[in-house]
Parts: structure tokens; C-alpha cells; sequence
């Protein structure tokens, strides 16, 4: 019958019983300090990695609008959405349509990049016109006979979507930022024996 050490309760002979293992090894100051210095600029790098990401989204998003606005005064019948939707709205509500869009992306780029104290007003303007877009367009979308409809499902979507993308980086890189400074906090002195 095999017996219980004190380090092994369960009597199994796992790998926390055994006698030759070394005691972790403590980290003096510089070496806790250059960890933690990896580890932010880690969060740095993926940070900008992921707002670089998310910008040129948005970008590509403001810029199809723009492009759709140009067009829709150049050639109003020119884009078939802007077609389908002449049969409910007229062109200075389609325009001013995108161009809300448009200004909500613009706030959200602001958001992301821009540090201080206008940074939850930027972030509030533009949910709470995503919001709006949003609803706007549902009730547009639910007035159109047409199959083709359901292929205009991004319009709703596509503000609130950017905002949700959004909240989530800052939120998930807010807090690795918190846990880099709790660790910075918990740096302890090496006693040397």
C-alpha cells in the first residue's frame, strides 16, 4: 500500500510529490521589471494592431458611403440601392441618411484614437446615432416590397456593429491595462540571503 506524503494528499505519486524538485525561482527587481515591461509592450503592439484594424474598417465603410453620396447626386438612379429605396425616401433623406453614417464613424475614429475627456462624448455621439440609423432603417426596410431588401441587412447593422467592435477592444484592452498595473503594484523586493 503506497503511503500519503504530506506534499501528495491524493497518494497518487503525481508530480507534486516528488522530493528532488527545486523551489520556484524568485525574480530580482530588474528582471520583474523587464517582464513587466514586455508584457506592456505587448499590450501596445496589439492594441495598435487591433485600432489600426478597426479604423481602416471604418474608413472603407465612410468612404463607400461618400462614394455613394457623390453618386447619388451625380446619377440618383446610378447604385440600386438608392434605386429600391427612391420608392420611399427621396434623395436629400437618402443623403442625409449616409452622411449620419458617416459622421458616426468619423466620431468613432475619434473615439479610438483620441485620449481625455471628450473621448465619452465622441463615444456617445456616435452610439447614439447608430442607434438612430439603426432604427431608421429597420423602419425604411420593413416599408420596401421588394425582395431585394434582405440584401440591404447591413444598413441597419453596420453602426451598431462598428460601436460593439469598439466598446469590445477598449473594454478587453482597458483591462489588461488594469492587470498591468496590478502586477506593477505587486513587484516585490529580492531578499538577497
Amino acid at each position: 500500500m503506497r503511503q500519503r506524503s504530506a506534499m501528495d494528499p491524493s497518494g497518487d505519486g503525481a508530480a507534486g510529490s516528488r522530493k528532488d524538485e527545486e523551489p520556484p525561482e524568485f525574480l530580482d527587481t530588474q528582471e520583474q521589471e523587464a517582464m513587466i515591461e514586455a508584457f506592456e509592450q505587448q499590450h501596445r503592439d496589439s492594441l495598435r494592431f487591433w485600432k489600426v484594424c478597426l479604423s481602416l474598417l471604418l474608413l472603407a465603410y465612410a468612404s463607400f458611403l461618400v462614394h455613394g453620396i457623390i453618386n447619388l447626386v451625380i446619377s440618383p438612379l446610378g447604385q440600386r440601392r438608392h434605386a429600391e429605396l427612391r420608392q420611399i425616401l427621396d434623395l436629400t433623406t437618402l443623403a442625409a441618411a449616409d452622411l449620419a453614417a458617416v459622421a458616426a464613424s468619423a466620431a468613432l475614429l475619434l473615439f479610438l484614437w483620441l485620449h481625455g475627456s471628450a473621448r465619452r462624448l465622441l463615444f456617445l455621439s456616435s452610439a447614439a446615432l447608430s442607434t438612430l440609423l439603426a432604427l431608421f432603417w429597420i423602419y425604411t426596410l420593413l416599408q420596401l416590397t421588394t425582395p431585394f431588401r434582405w440584401q440591404l441587412f447591413w444598413l441597419p447593422l453596420a453602426n451598431p456593429v462598428f460601436v460593439l467592435l469598439s466598446v469590445f477592444i477598449h473594454h478587453s484592452f482597458g483591462g489588461l491595462e488594469d492587470e498591468i498595473a496590478k502586477l506593477r503594484g505587486l513587484k516585490y523586493e529580492h531578499k538577497r540571503v
